[in-house]
Parts: structure tokens; sequence; C-alpha cells
């Protein structure tokens, strides 16, 4: 995964422009199979530029919205790290609609860990954003979710 500056506008298979490197995808295609072999559930994709990154599905049902955050830190560096009360929302509409599970996952550079998002309390915020300027929203709302409370996600034997 590199930095957001290293991130270039490019055209996504569906034709939509997005912000990305080439680290991202297969960030999202590793975690994206660790989540599935860890909780037994087959792992889909929305949209490129929907506001969710995954949904998942067992016995031909959803059984959880899942919003994916790769950083470049260890998982020891800070004390928490942030989910955008945009995605907050997003995830908890989705999830009360489908009367699903909807889970925040942060793939650390040593850990995979995730909270669902019933135990993430979306008053404990800040403002901030990204340092490089690429758009309108590089600054809002953020919730500050504790490392301490997260789980590791890891494959059960």
């Amino acid at each position: 995964m590199g930095n957001v500056i290293d991130r270039k506008f490019t055209l996504n298979d569906d034709g939509v422009m997005g912000l990305a490197n080439d680290g991202d995808k297969a960030n999202e295609r590793e975690v994206a199979a660790l989540m599935a072999r860890a909780w037994k559930w087959k792992i889909h994709y929305f949209g490129s530029m929907d506001r969710v990154d995954f949904w998942a599905e067992k016995d031909g049902k959803m059984r959880a919205v899942i919003e994916l955050k790769s950083r470049t830190n260890p998982s020891t560096k800070f004390e928490t790290v942030f989910l955008s009360s945009r995605k907050w929302y997003d995830l908890t509409r989705w999830g009360e609609a489908h009367d699903c599970e909807a889970i925040f996952v942060v793939k650390f550079t040593d850990v995979v860990m995730y909270i669902p998002l019933s135990k993430v309390d979306p008053r404990v915020n800040t403002a901030g954003g990204r340092a490089a300027g690429y758009g309108y929203n590089d600054h809002e709302p953020l919730i500050l979710v504790p490392v301490a409370d997260m789980l590791e996600l890891k494959e059960k034997p």
C-alpha cells in the first residue's frame, strides 16, 4: 500500500474515475480472502464508487456489510483509528435495512483487526482528513475507534 500522495485518478473497470494505487486493490483482495476463510462467508464487492466496500453472504442471505481501511502503520502506533462519520452512517443504515451486522475492518502493517459497528461509539469524534487536498471532503468528521476494542481477524482452526 502506498501513501495517498502515490494515488492517481484512474478509470475503474466500471468506467468511473477513482483515486487509487496498485496496492489498494491487492489489499482488498487479500483481506476479502481472509474474511471469507475466517468467517466462512462469501465476500462480495460493492461497486467501486459505492459508499461501502463489501457485503457478506451465507446460506443465500446477506449477513454483513463491511468497510475496510488499510493503514501504513502497525496496530500499536496509535491508540485509535479513524472511521469516517459518513462511512459509519452508511454502514449503520445498510445493517439496519437488511437486518445484518455492520463491521469495520482495518488492515495494519502487522495484523488485520475488526470491530462490529454496534461496539463503536460515534460520539467520540474529531475532525480531520487527508493532508493532500484531493477534494471538498478531505476534511470531515471522524469517529475515533480504540484499537484496544478491536479483535484480530484470523482464520479459525
